[in-house]
């Protein structure tokens, strides 16, 4: 079943890996659409963090944070006709780097509220 990385998924992965002897290579099968951030980071940097060999097949594709624990492994195996996706965060339904860009260039009174997402604290400096 191909379906969105949750922090379910993350937590799971997390304890499999956790309770593999790091002398045991981990093999992993990818293939989802991609999913949380937070998720897909905490298992690509748990995979990272694995000293034995670490290598991700995928049969069809892992897009976005899938691509982004496909990029944590030793070695990537991959059918001829199967794909990696861009990592590309999204806030809603937006590309998390359009809505960084529509603030830059459009006035923030010209912005829709379902589009603008505001800061509840000042920037870091």
């Amino acid at each position: 079943m191909v379906r969105y990385i949750d922090v379910d998924d993350s937590e799971e992965v997390l304890r499999a890996i956790r309770l593999t002897d790091p002398q045991v290579p981990i093999d992993l099968i990818l293939h989802t659409p991609g999913g949380l951030v937070l998720a897909a980071e905490q298992i690509a940097l748990a995979l990272l963090r694995h000293p034995a060999k670490v290598t991700v097949f995928v049969p069809h594709y892992a897009m976005s944070g899938g691509t982004l624990i496909a990029l944590a492994a030793d070695e990537i195996v991959m059918d001829e006709n199967a794909v990696l996706g861009p990592i590309d965060p999204q806030i809603g339904e937006y590309p998390a780097a359009s809505l960084l860009a529509l603030v830059q260039t459009k006035p923030l009174d010209k912005i829709e509220d379902a589009t603008l997402i505001k800061r509840t604290s000042p920037p870091r400096p």
